[in-house]
């Protein structure tokens, strides 16, 4: 598209912008229907059609001024896009847009054009985007100037581009979308939703409990790996507007528990850290090395979490020489609804719960252990007597997992397994209607 619009300016063959671009347009999904897809395909047309509209205003402006208005139209424009797919923006864009420009612009637009002709100038092309590059990879990571927005809605993003069009007729439309994005930005804390979402980590577990208003965020265990956090579970906090888990519970020290939790913490804001008790394996040294790093306080073996209307009992204070019974086991209550989530505890574990507390009726339980037969005893499943049960599970595991027996014990519950229903989520709105949803 740049090398047609030098052309067009060369030859002076006086073709309209706006020609030019639906030209390219139509030709590129000849070519490729599916680049519609493409995120970069996405940007780069709808940015340029923006500043086509804005020839007019760009001519009247001199050079400085030019490369201002167009970082900022560029940044104005991208938002909507940059929000539904990254959930956050970087404030800090609108100053490397304001660099990158001119460098753009003047340096390698003509050397795309001239590598055609001069093909040795390639690796001096190749230099200039590779140290681009990096200087844009760097600056991305700057956390300070990063902004998280909730996932809108395609509706709302029409609805910003109809704003921005209007706003070339009246600027005063241009303070409609600064409401917009300040609604968008706001809606979580307006959401009376109580959550607890299963995430879909393989032979892993990795859950969420949302209280209403975005007050309270609490994650139990990380899955094992990097990928799946990093790619699935930090996007998804982000998607929803959470900005900070502010208790993060390591049930025990096994990889498929704790696994991405130095990742965690390396990429998203946690305020506290839970621990359970007896000898540390060497992932929980290797966290609590990061976590003193990084000055996140974090506990050992307590009894209860104090948040502002609510609190998450951590049950199982019996130290065990397997460190799957010393998972802590976490409960509490929201509206009509009770919680249990077991960890990886055995059926020593049950037994020890059964003789101590009052687990009658249980609402919600996460079974334990991804459904093995070590766990989920008739007489504590029959005790407890849940009424959905959620199996943290790999699809086509080595382990065989969930167990034919532990299924027929959870036969008279709701059962959601992540190798059937992906992740899901539970809903409990004010009126404490519960809503299941599956991905």
């Amino acid at each position: 598209m740049s090398i047609l619009y030098s052309i067009n300016y060369l030859l002076k063959l006086k073709i309209k912008k706006i020609d030019i671009l639906l030209l390219t347009l139509g030709v590129s999904l000849l070519i490729n229907p599916f680049i519609i897809y493409d995120l970069g395909y996405i940007y780069s047309y709808t940015i340029t059609s923006f500043l086509v509209l804005s020839s007019s205003t760009l001519k009247k402006k001199n050079k400085i001024n030019k490369i201002i208005y167009i970082s900022l139209l560029s940044f104005l424009v991208s938002i909507p896009i940059t929000i539904y797919n990254s959930y956050e923006i970087n404030i800090i864009s609108i100053l490397l847009n304001i660099i990158l420009v001119p460098i753009i612009s003047i340096i390698i637009l003509p050397l795309t054009i001239l590598t055609y002709i001069f093909p040795i100038l390639d690796s001096i092309l190749y230099l200039f985007t590779n140290t681009l590059e990096t200087i844009s990879l760097f600056i991305s990571k700057i956390n300070i100037t990063k902004i998280i927005f909730p996932k809108p809605s395609l509706l709302i993003i029409v609805l910003y581009y109809i704003i921005f069009l209007l706003s070339y007729q009246n600027k005063k439309y241009f303070y409609l979308n600064i409401i917009l994005l300040i609604i968008i930005y706001i809606s979580p804390y307006l959401n009376s939703n109580f959550e607890v979402v299963m995430f879909e980590v393989g032979e892993a577990d990795c859950h969420l409990i949302k209280y209403p208003y975005n007050k309270n965020t609490i994650l139990i265990d990380t899955g094992k790996n990097e990928y799946k956090i990093k790619n699935e579970v930090i996007p998804y906090l982000k998607s929803i507007g959470i900005k900070k888990i502010d208790y993060l519970i390591i049930t025990h020290g096994d990889e498929d528990h704790i696994g991405g939790s130095i990742t965690l913490i390396n990429n998203f804001q946690v305020k506290n850290v839970i621990l359970n008790k007896g000898t540390f394996t060497d992932l929980e040294k290797e966290l609590i090395k990061n976590l003193n790093k990084k000055k996140i306080p974090y506990q050992i073996n307590i009894n209860k979490i104090n948040l502002s209307n609510h609190t998450i009992y951590l049950l199982n204070n019996t130290k065990y020489n397997n460190e799957n019974d010393n998972s802590i086991i976490t409960y509490f209550t929201y509206q009509k609804y009770k919680f249990l989530y077991m960890g990886d505890a055995s059926i020593t574990t049950e037994d020890n719960l059964l003789e101590n507390y009052n687990l009658n009726n249980i609402s919600i339980l996460k079974v334990g252990h991804h459904g093995s037969n070590t766990s989920s005893s008739k007489d504590f499943i029959s005790q407890i007597n849940p009424s959905i049960s959620l199996i943290s599970v790999g699809e086509n595991n080595i382990y065989h997992h969930p167990n034919k027996e532990v299924i027929n014990n959870l036969s008279k519950s709701r059962i959601y397994r992540t190798d059937i229903n992906n992740m899901v989520k539970l809903t409990i709105n004010s009126k404490g209607i519960l809503k299941v949803t599956t991905t």
